[in-house]
């Protein structure tokens, strides 16, 4: 077992609660993540936490969705859910532009990162080697925080996960893209 797989599993069974103890939503979705992780690195069925969100993120998604009834509002997200379809190819987003007034109203701390404005997000999207829309990520979301296999404590903003970080730095330079601040 290498040092990170030891490491994972000690995270894993720190997030475990006891039979019968009441814990809240977050922590809920978040055990589960850590479980169906595990799993899967267990498995082989992925050699690393980062290759879940690099292919499996709509299966991941839907396995956590199917072991967290209890949550309640927990849904799984993708971009085709905040981008306006301005653009479109087969019944896909390609990527333009982001609907800004939903995410005002749903997530109001979802904002572009870094110096990043709104307009730089939506070329980005738009303008990648391959352009964002509903095949670009699928994470979950309890209507607050936003969750996937390498975040599975949640983020507000879900640019902060690390598959949109990666995403984002391969456009921009990393310290342009590294702090989230209010933009537009």
């Amino acid at each position: 077992m290498s040092n990170d797989q030891g490491h994972q599993d000690a995270e894993a069974a720190e997030y475990k609660q006891p039979p019968g103890t009441e814990i809240d939503e977050a922590t809920s979705i978040t055990a589960v993540i850590r479980d169906v992780t595990q799993e899967w690195l267990k498995s082989e069925r992925v050699s690393k936490v980062e290759f879940i969100n690099d292919g499996e993120c709509d299966r991941f998604a839907a396995e956590v969705l199917s072991r967290a009834t209890a949550v309640d509002g927990l849904k799984d997200m993708n971009l085709a859910d905040v981008l306006t379809g301005g653009v479109r190819d087969d019944d896909c987003d390609l990527g333009l532009p982001f609907n800004r007034e939903l995410l005002a109203a749903e997530w109001p701390a979802v904002k572009p990162p870094g110096c990043l404005s709104w307009s730089d997000m939506d070329w980005i999207s738009h303008s990648s080697i391959m352009p964002w829309g509903s095949w670009t990520h699928t994470w979950l979301t309890d209507g607050r925080l936003h969750y996937d296999a390498e975040s599975p404590e949640g983020v507000d903003n879900f640019f902060e996960l690390l598959i949109f970080q990666r995403l984002i730095t391969a456009v921009f330079p990393r310290d342009v893209a590294t702090e989230v601040v209010d933009q537009e």
